[in-house]
């Protein structure tokens, strides 16, 4: 990983992290296609936050159960897929 990529991962991070405390940066992502990877714990099991190259530069969230909610453009975008997919399991 270069520096920009460092640098990169850790302004996002914080952004994630502002939005979603309890989150923290996934181990096992490619970080040669993907700017970052976030797993955020909940009561219903750990959902997977993507970004990046890969991602066409917009968020990918993946539920526990493995459903893919692709091109979130924004955190909100996230928090409002996030919550509504609690609210209705």
């Amino acid at each position: 990983m270069n520096k920009r990529h460092e640098e990169i991962e850790r302004e996002e991070f914080l952004r994630v992290k502002r939005r979603f405390p309890q989150a923290r940066l996934k181990a096992d992502y490619n970080r040669e296609i993907i700017d970052i990877g976030v797993e955020i714990p909940t009561q219903e099991g750990v959902w997977i936050l993507l970004k990046g190259e890969q991602t066409n530069d917009c968020y990918e969230l993946i539920s526990p159960g493995f459903a893919w909610f692709e091109r979130l453009e924004t955190l909100d975008d996230v928090a409002r897929t996030l919550y509504s997919c609690r609210e209705s399991s």
